[in-house]
Protein backbone atom coordinates (compact mmCIF):
# COMPACT_ATOMS: atom_id res chain seq x y z
CA UNK A 1 0.00 0.00 0.00
CA UNK A 2 2.70 2.61 0.76
CA UNK A 3 4.72 2.26 -2.25
CA UNK A 4 2.24 2.52 -4.35
CA UNK A 5 0.55 5.21 -2.59
CA UNK A 6 3.94 7.59 -2.47
CA UNK A 7 4.11 6.52 -6.17
CA UNK A 8 0.41 7.87 -6.97
CA UNK A 9 1.07 11.00 -5.31
CA UNK A 10 3.66 12.27 -7.63
CA UNK A 11 1.06 11.44 -10.82
CA UNK A 12 -1.51 13.77 -8.90
CA UNK A 13 0.51 16.44 -7.82
CA UNK A 14 1.73 16.41 -11.37
CA UNK A 15 -1.67 16.38 -12.85
CA UNK A 16 -3.00 19.17 -10.94
CA UNK A 17 0.17 20.79 -11.78
CA UNK A 18 0.18 20.24 -15.58
CA UNK A 19 -3.77 21.72 -15.17
CA UNK A 20 -2.34 24.60 -13.74
CA UNK A 21 0.15 25.46 -16.76
CA UNK A 22 -2.27 25.10 -19.22
CA UNK A 23 -5.21 26.89 -17.50
CA UNK A 24 -2.91 29.29 -16.71
CA UNK A 25 -1.60 29.47 -20.82
CA UNK A 26 -4.92 29.24 -22.58
CA UNK A 27 -6.88 31.80 -19.59
CA UNK A 28 -9.90 31.10 -20.43
CA UNK A 29 -12.42 33.93 -20.49
CA UNK A 30 -15.35 33.83 -17.40
CA UNK A 31 -18.33 33.40 -17.92
CA UNK A 32 -20.43 33.37 -14.51
CA UNK A 33 -20.65 36.82 -13.14
CA UNK A 34 -18.61 37.49 -9.85
CA UNK A 35 -21.56 38.03 -8.06
CA UNK A 36 -25.09 36.76 -8.78
CA UNK A 37 -28.31 36.83 -6.66
CA UNK A 38 -27.68 33.67 -5.02
CA UNK A 39 -26.04 35.06 -2.13
CA UNK A 40 -29.13 35.28 -0.62
CA UNK A 41 -29.47 31.16 -0.82
CA UNK A 42 -31.88 30.30 -3.54
CA UNK A 43 -29.06 28.91 -5.48
CA UNK A 44 -31.04 26.27 -8.05
CA UNK A 45 -28.19 23.33 -7.55
CA UNK A 46 -26.68 23.52 -4.05
CA UNK A 47 -29.04 25.99 -1.96
CA UNK A 48 -27.10 27.84 0.99
CA UNK A 49 -26.71 31.85 1.94
CA UNK A 50 -22.98 32.66 1.20
CA UNK A 51 -22.55 32.67 5.01
CA UNK A 52 -21.64 31.00 6.22
CA UNK A 53 -20.68 28.29 3.17
CA UNK A 54 -17.85 30.70 2.50
CA UNK A 55 -16.69 29.90 6.23
CA UNK A 56 -17.86 25.83 5.57
CA UNK A 57 -15.74 25.78 2.04
CA UNK A 58 -12.56 27.70 3.50
CA UNK A 59 -12.77 25.30 6.68
CA UNK A 60 -13.03 22.08 4.50
CA UNK A 61 -9.67 22.92 2.25
CA UNK A 62 -7.59 24.22 5.60
CA UNK A 63 -8.65 20.54 7.35
CA UNK A 64 -7.72 18.66 4.25
CA UNK A 65 -4.06 18.59 4.94
CA UNK A 66 -4.73 17.67 8.86
CA UNK A 67 -7.17 15.05 7.76
CA UNK A 68 -4.69 13.16 5.25
CA UNK A 69 -1.91 12.65 8.13
CA UNK A 70 -5.17 11.83 10.55
CA UNK A 71 -7.56 10.03 8.83
CA UNK A 72 -5.13 7.94 6.29
CA UNK A 73 -3.75 4.36 6.54
CA UNK A 74 -0.43 5.17 4.34
CA UNK A 75 0.31 8.47 4.71
CA UNK A 76 1.41 8.92 8.46
CA UNK A 77 3.67 5.56 7.53
CA UNK A 78 5.53 7.43 5.18
CA UNK A 79 7.32 10.46 6.83
CA UNK A 80 10.51 9.85 7.73
CA UNK A 81 10.45 12.86 10.36
CA UNK A 82 7.38 14.38 12.59
CA UNK A 83 9.38 17.61 10.97
CA UNK A 84 8.09 16.76 8.04
CA UNK A 85 4.35 16.83 9.00
CA UNK A 86 3.93 20.86 8.28
CA UNK A 87 5.35 20.55 4.90
CA UNK A 88 3.04 17.78 4.13
CA UNK A 89 -0.13 18.80 5.38
CA UNK A 90 -0.01 22.01 4.38
CA UNK A 91 1.34 20.44 1.09
CA UNK A 92 -2.17 18.70 0.76
CA UNK A 93 -3.99 21.50 1.88
CA UNK A 94 -2.34 23.58 -0.72
CA UNK A 95 -2.86 20.57 -3.59
CA UNK A 96 -6.86 20.59 -2.92
CA UNK A 97 -7.18 24.57 -3.13
CA UNK A 98 -5.64 24.10 -6.41
CA UNK A 99 -7.88 21.34 -7.24
CA UNK A 100 -10.65 23.66 -5.99
CA UNK A 101 -9.73 26.72 -7.90
CA UNK A 102 -9.28 24.95 -11.28
CA UNK A 103 -12.75 23.07 -11.24
CA UNK A 104 -14.21 26.42 -10.16
CA UNK A 105 -12.22 27.98 -13.49
CA UNK A 106 -13.73 25.13 -15.67
CA UNK A 107 -17.00 25.64 -14.44
CA UNK A 108 -17.04 29.44 -14.85
CA UNK A 109 -15.94 29.38 -18.07
CA UNK A 110 -18.81 27.59 -19.68
CA UNK A 111 -22.05 29.85 -20.33
CA UNK A 112 -24.16 30.39 -17.34
CA UNK A 113 -26.99 28.70 -18.81
CA UNK A 114 -25.50 25.87 -20.28
CA UNK A 115 -24.10 25.14 -16.33
CA UNK A 116 -27.00 25.95 -15.06
CA UNK A 117 -28.91 23.47 -17.09
CA UNK A 118 -26.55 20.40 -17.47
CA UNK A 119 -26.83 20.36 -13.68
CA UNK A 120 -30.76 20.55 -13.06
CA UNK A 121 -32.99 17.75 -13.53
CA UNK A 122 -36.37 17.54 -15.49
CA UNK A 123 -37.83 17.83 -18.71
CA UNK A 124 -35.82 19.75 -21.13
CA UNK A 125 -38.09 22.12 -22.08
CA UNK A 126 -38.85 22.80 -18.58
CA UNK A 127 -35.55 23.30 -17.22
CA UNK A 128 -34.44 25.66 -20.34
CA UNK A 129 -37.29 27.51 -18.99
CA UNK A 130 -36.35 27.92 -15.83
CA UNK A 131 -32.72 28.60 -16.72
CA UNK A 132 -33.65 31.66 -18.62
CA UNK A 133 -36.80 32.78 -16.23
CA UNK A 134 -33.47 32.55 -13.63
CA UNK A 135 -31.78 35.37 -15.91
CA UNK A 136 -29.33 33.66 -17.72
CA UNK A 137 -31.12 32.37 -21.78
CA UNK A 138 -30.32 29.13 -23.04
CA UNK A 139 -32.22 27.45 -25.69
CA UNK A 140 -33.07 23.47 -26.01
CA UNK A 141 -31.24 23.85 -29.26
CA UNK A 142 -27.92 24.88 -27.43
CA UNK A 143 -28.21 21.91 -24.92
CA UNK A 144 -28.70 19.40 -27.90
CA UNK A 145 -25.75 20.44 -29.58
CA UNK A 146 -24.13 20.12 -26.36
CA UNK A 147 -24.93 16.58 -25.86
CA UNK A 148 -24.15 16.10 -29.41
CA UNK A 149 -20.37 17.19 -29.27
CA UNK A 150 -20.38 15.11 -25.63
CA UNK A 151 -21.79 11.89 -27.73
CA UNK A 152 -19.56 12.08 -30.57
CA UNK A 153 -16.48 12.72 -28.63
CA UNK A 154 -17.53 9.55 -26.35
CA UNK A 155 -18.08 7.31 -29.32
CA UNK A 156 -14.90 8.35 -30.82
CA UNK A 157 -13.41 7.18 -27.83
CA UNK A 158 -15.08 3.74 -27.03
CA UNK A 159 -13.98 3.05 -30.78
CA UNK A 160 -10.57 4.13 -30.36
CA UNK A 161 -10.51 1.49 -26.90
CA UNK A 162 -12.49 -1.07 -28.67
CA UNK A 163 -9.95 -1.12 -31.89
CA UNK A 164 -6.72 -0.85 -29.13
CA UNK A 165 -8.22 -4.14 -27.07
CA UNK A 166 -8.55 -6.03 -30.49
CA UNK A 167 -4.80 -5.09 -31.48
CA UNK A 168 -3.86 -6.24 -27.36
CA UNK A 169 -5.68 -9.52 -28.11
CA UNK A 170 -4.07 -10.02 -31.44
CA UNK A 171 -0.53 -9.62 -30.33
CA UNK A 172 -1.44 -11.96 -27.36
CA UNK A 173 -2.57 -14.68 -29.66
CA UNK A 174 0.72 -14.36 -31.95
CA UNK A 175 2.98 -14.31 -28.74
CA UNK A 176 1.17 -17.60 -28.05
CA UNK A 177 2.63 -19.68 -31.56
CA UNK A 178 5.37 -22.51 -30.56
CA UNK A 179 6.55 -21.35 -33.86
CA UNK A 180 7.53 -17.92 -33.43
CA UNK A 181 10.98 -17.03 -33.04
CA UNK A 182 12.31 -15.35 -29.63
CA UNK A 183 13.72 -12.16 -31.91
CA UNK A 184 9.88 -11.76 -33.24
CA UNK A 185 8.40 -12.31 -29.87
CA UNK A 186 10.54 -9.81 -28.53
CA UNK A 187 9.26 -7.46 -31.24
CA UNK A 188 5.66 -8.36 -30.18
CA UNK A 189 6.29 -7.99 -26.49
CA UNK A 190 7.63 -4.33 -27.10
CA UNK A 191 4.44 -3.87 -29.51
CA UNK A 192 2.47 -5.10 -26.71
CA UNK A 193 4.18 -2.41 -24.15
CA UNK A 194 3.15 0.23 -26.62
CA UNK A 195 -0.32 -0.67 -27.04
CA UNK A 196 -0.19 -0.99 -22.98
CA UNK A 197 0.44 2.48 -22.62
CA UNK A 198 -1.56 3.82 -25.10
CA UNK A 199 -4.32 2.10 -23.23
CA UNK A 200 -3.11 4.14 -19.86
CA UNK A 201 -3.24 7.46 -21.99
CA UNK A 202 -6.78 6.98 -23.32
Amino acid sequence: MAPRDYLSSFLKIGTVAALGVVVAFLAPQLEMPALTRFIDGTGPIFAGPVFPFCFITIACGAISGFHCLVASGTAPKLLASEADIRLVGYGAMITEMCVGVLALIAACAMPPGEYFAINLRGEPAAVVQRVTEMGFPVTEKQMEDLAAGYQKERNEREAGLKSLVESINALQKEMQDPAISDAKKKEKENQLKAKGEEGDRE
